[in-house]
């Protein structure tokens, strides 16, 4: 981090009316950015902070959350990032398992009131809310000289109890160089900066002197106005965020900026359907796919270029990266043989915090085993196949759940599909399919629960063929993006 403080100091001296970050309320430029860390700085040292130091952080984006945290960093305390979707309940066992100086939060989060009442006691609360008035006072910008600690980032917990991911500092340190003089890019971050895969990118386009505008509010019109008013040439964004744009400008005949140079999209892989939607009302941008993991960051990257030579690739691993398909007994296997994918990368984190045996668990000679499963080909592009505890055993029978997906995505109703696991009362396990079809009113959920049904049956294995089919307008979405599994599988009523 760093280089990030070294880079604003830089912008703000040299260029200290360019913009720097923006919200869905204002921008700040690269000199009212700077003064700000150090006035956050002072605010944070008077509270006690200091660089051994432990600060939770629970905020949505804003721009608050960026000061705070190059603040933190400057400092030289350690931040942990919690998502502000968290149960109360996890909530609490993160801070009583971390043991912070300091929790700083926003009053209009969700769990507010609880952090308040519930561990207000335990620790100290500091609530960050209104924008600071940088003529206020002449604030000294203070150099920094401690930057060894670490950056915790709390996963969003879709497949069980959040995880604590720990990255070292210099990890978001470019190699400095020339620093960009000529107009900024304008990036438009939809997803919660909290998340390490954006975070990432904040602390980048920082460094080169770009324009950052982060979006609390991912409704398709709010994205649509900030893309239009700040005229934004980069969107990084996620799946979900995307196909609502779209859908918003192609039922609206909206006009959209047309100045974009390249959408790249994170947190889950694109269906076949928004791919061709993307290159559709974007034929003049650079569309990327990004694969990754919050413990290693981008695996792999496909382009538009390559979807139609590779459509079912999810491309090859970045340079930096290193890529081995594994079998359950830790064995390297061959182009396409099927096996978990495991990852060996300079971005890779340096281990689970607090967590041993996940620590002793997840690692095979320096490479993340990722719990994913995938293969290979000749070319080196990878293809991902689905999740390891995605497998099913149906009375002795294992199967992927992508094998039934695969299947009944095909079907023109539907719009996206997952399956999960259940174990009913005998500790049989079942598959249950979700179908999402959108609010379209010429679709009739039963006709089109019997049309899959029959599908199945005349193409999967007996004990392939789902126990249950639930047709839904729309599937909850959590924070980072994705499918929220965990609230689908609420539904089912075994």
């Amino acid at each position: 981090m760093q280089n990030v403080n070294r880079a604003i100091s830089w912008y703000s001296k040299n260029y200290p009316d360019r913009l720097a970050i923006a919200d869905d309320v204002t921008a700040v430029s690269y000199s009212e950015l700077s003064k700000s860390i150090s006035y956050y700085e002072e605010v944070l040292s008077n509270e006690g902070i200091s660089s051994k130091s432990k600060v939770i952080v629970i905020m949505n984006n804003c721009i608050q959350f960026i000061q705070v945290t190059l603040a933190i960093c400057n400092i030289g305390a350690t931040p942990i990032y919690i998502n502000t979707q968290l149960s109360n309940l996890d909530i609490q066992d993160i801070c009583t398992e971390s043991n912070p100086r300091a929790i700083i939060c926003e009053s209009n989060i969700k769990n507010y009131k609880f952090i308040n009442e519930n561990i207000g006691s335990l620790f100290k609360i500091i609530t960050i809310d209104k924008n600071i008035n940088h003529n206020e006072k002449n604030i000294k910008i203070n150099a920094s000289t401690d930057f060894s600690s670490n950056i915790v980032f709390y996963t969003s917990g879709s497949t069980g109890r959040p995880k604590g991911i720990v990255i070292d500092k210099c990890t978001f340190d470019l190699n400095e160089r020339n620093k960009k003089i000529a107009d900024s890019s304008t990036y438009l971050i939809t997803r919660p900066v909290y998340f390490r895969a954006h975070f990432s990118s904040m602390c980048y386009l920082l460094q080169q002197g770009d324009f950052l505008i982060i979006s609390k509010d991912t409704s398709p019109l709010n994205i649509i106005k900030l893309i239009n008013k700040y005229n934004v040439t980069n969107i990084i964004s996620a799946p979900v965020d995307l196909y609502s744009i779209i859908e918003e400008i192609e039922e609206n005949n909206l006009i959209i900026f047309e100045k974009i140079h390249e959408i790249v999209s994170t947190g889950a892989i694109l269906t076949e359907t928004l791919k061709e939607k993307l290159k559709r009302n974007f034929s003049n941008s650079n569309l990327v796919n990004l694969y990754g993991l919050s413990e290693v960051g981008v695996i792999s990257l496909s382009n538009v270029n390559e979807w139609s030579i590779k459509p079912k690739s999810i491309g090859k691993p970045a340079f930096f990266n290193k890529i081995q398909i594994i079998s359950d007994k830790n064995e390297v296997l061959d182009c396409y043989k099927m096996g978990e994918i495991a990852v060996k990368s300079k971005f890779l984190m340096k281990e689970y915090y607090n967590n041993e045996k996940l620590n002793r668990d997840s690692f095979v000679d320096g490479y993340l085993k990722t719990g994913d499963i995938g293969y290979l080909d000749e070319d080196g592009f990878l293809y991902l196949v689905g999740r390891k505890d995605g497998n099913i055993n149906v009375n002795g029978n294992h199967f992927q759940l992508s094998e039934i997906e695969e299947l009944i995505r095909k079907h023109n109703k539907v719009k996206n599909i997952v399956g999960v696991s259940i174990r009913n009362e005998q500790a049989i396990d079942k598959p249950v399919i979700f179908i999402e079809i959108g609010y379209e009113d010429n679709i009739d959920k039963i006709e089109l629960s019997k049309e899959i049904w029959e599908i199945c049956h005349e193409n999967l294995a007996t004990y392939k063929i789902p126990d249950k089919i639930i047709v839904l307008e729309k599937f909850p979405i959590n924070s980072a993006g994705k499918i929220d599994t965990v609230t689908l599988k609420k539904q089912i009523i075994m």
